[in-house]
This record gives structure tokens, C-alpha cells and sequence, in this order.
């Protein structure tokens, strides 16, 4: 049996199809059955159905890239991140360029924090470091003793006095706090 030309190319376009939505490639043609005949394709039917043919997609073989581990050491650190920074990096200016880095750490954050840690000479522009942004926070956690996430978010928004605070200074202090520990749930790192 001679197959026409069309019908030629539509069984190998349909062979094809089957083929790349299996995403594998053809297989060789097996000798069919001796009951029916072998097909005969000329090459001018083949490269017609091979060109009207996309090639099939490849496989995504390309393995995840190895997560880079976390600079952050509690869930509180990546609140406050998120809090003043909303997790940009870089030489961010805060508050009127009283604030500086991922943190949005001023001046005198820093050099408390610097003191405690025994490197009071360390050059403020540093604080626009995501790292050193963090070791400057555990410092200055440290120097004033807050443990608990509401009084760390306390301490960071409005200084080691920041019990006693009143009025707008309190209530700003206060939306801090709750909008830090609203955020804390959402942390990942947990």
C-alpha cells in the first residue's frame, strides 16, 4: 500500500507530535509487521513535517542554586530589617539622613553599640552594611538588655529610655512595636 504524499506527512507529523508531548525524542522506526508493508517516505515529505515541526522543549535539568546561609540569628533581626527597610540592602538614608544602612541605625546607636563591642573607633559609614547593620543591633541589644521582641523593638525605634517615653514619642514607639510584631509572624525564619 503507497500512502500519498499528504497522508505521508500527516502520519509522520502526527508520529512527531506524540513524540515531543511525551517530551522524548522518536524512536527509530521498528520493521512492522509483515502483514503491512513498510511506509515510503521521500525526502521531500520528511523535511516538510521535520520543519513544520518545533523541536521538543528540554528537560529543566538545572538544579536549584545553593541558598547562601542566613545573616540574620533571630526572626527579630529579620523583623527589623523588614521594618525599617522593608529588606533593601545598601547605603539607605533614614529619618531625615539621621539614619543609616538596612537598619536605618543613627549615629549614636552606633557608636553605643561600638563601644560595647569593644571597637569604638569603627567608622559609622559601615552601617550601610546589611552585616555589620546586624553586629551593631546585637551590640546595642546587648549594652541595654532587651530580651523580649516587643522591648528589642522598643529599644531600636526609640532608645534605652524608651519606658520612658510620652506622648507622640510613646505612641510612635507603641505603632513600632505592634507593627513588629506583626510582622514577626510572618517571618520565615521561624
Amino acid at each position: 500500500m503507497q500512502l500519498s504524499q499528504h497522508a505521508a506527512s500527516a502520519l509522520l507529523a502526527f508520529t512527531l507530535g506524540a513524540a515531543i508531548a511525551a517530551n522524548t525524542r522518536p524512536k527509530p522506526q521498528q520493521s512492522p509487521p509483515q502483514a503491512n508493508p513498510p511506509l515510503q517516505l521521500d525526502a521531500r515529505a520528511t523535511a516538510r513535517a521535520t520543519a513544520k515541526t518545533p523541536p521538543a522543549a528540554p528537560k529543566a535539568t538545572t538544579p536549584r542554586a545553593a541558598h547562601a546561609p542566613s545573616p540574620y540569628r533571630s526572626p527579630v533581626e529579620w523583623t527589623i530589617h523588614q521594618l525599617e527597610s522593608s529588606g533593601r540592602l545598601g547605603p539607605i538614608s533614614h529619618d531625615g539622613g539621621d539614619g543609616l544602612g538596612p537598619l536605618a541605625i543613627h549615629r549614636g546607636a552606633w557608636q553605643d553599640a561600638q563601644e560595647h563591642l569593644g571597637t569604638p573607633e569603627r567608622p559609622y559609614h559601615l552601617a550601610a552594611d546589611l552585616a555589620e547593620s546586624l553586629r551593631a543591633l546585637r551590640g546595642y541589644v546587648d549594652r541595654y538588655g532587651a530580651e523580649t521582641p516587643a522591648e528589642i523593638f522598643g529599644l531600636w525605634n526609640a532608645g534605652p529610655r524608651h519606658a520612658q517615653k510620652t506622648g507622640t514619642a510613646a505612641r510612635n514607639k507603641n505603632r513600632y512595636i505592634g507593627r513588629g510584631l506583626a510582622i514577626l509572624k510572618r517571618c520565615p525564619l521561624q
